[in-house]
């Protein structure tokens, strides 16, 4: 066997490719149960169905690198722009000036959406240059099933 298969920790050959533990130990889960019972209200009939994703404790640490999603920095600064608006538009409101209560809201709110498309923009950039080249540092990656050392190994 070739040395660059061998665990540099305790010297181990029961290594594998995280990309092969990810893809053996995760599994999508499709169900449908019809059942009935019996109780105080009569017979009851139900139906119940259900989808997901089954995934291992050791397909977990193995995971890839996910992609940073631009959508929740657009909507986190909108939810944040508002709720600041609305904070201050109350408190502008509570302290008798009501001509700046609705400019305050409309300007903490512009604020909050001009700040996550700033967090969106740099999130895309971080996908397009920075995320590639992390997987594929994943793609190269091995863990020691017997002592858990992470390595790489580049062919």
């Amino acid at each position: 066997m070739d040395d660059r298969y061998l665990c540099p920790k305790c010297g181990s050959d029961d290594v594998r490719k995280v990309e092969m533990i990810w893809k053996e130990q995760t599994g999508d889960i499709n169900l449908d149960s019809v059942g009935t019972t019996y109780g105080t209200g009569g017979v009851n009939v139900g139906y119940f169905k259900s989808k997901g994703t089954q995934i291992s404790k050791m397909a977990r640490e193995a995971a890839p690198p996910r992609k940073r999603n631009i959508k929740t920095d657009v909507l986190g600064g909108i939810f944040l722009g508002f709720f600041l608006g609305a904070l201050f538009g109350l408190a502008a409101l509570w302290t008798g000036h009501k001509d700046l209560a609705a400019g305050l809201f409309w300007a903490l709110l512009g604020i909050g959406w001009m700040y996550g498309c700033f967090l969106a923009g740099k999130d895309h950039v971080w996908n397009d240059k920075v995320w590639p080249k992390v997987y594929a540092g994943w793609q190269h990656t091995w863990i020691c099933t017997r002592c858990g050392k992470r390595f790489s190994i580049h062919d």
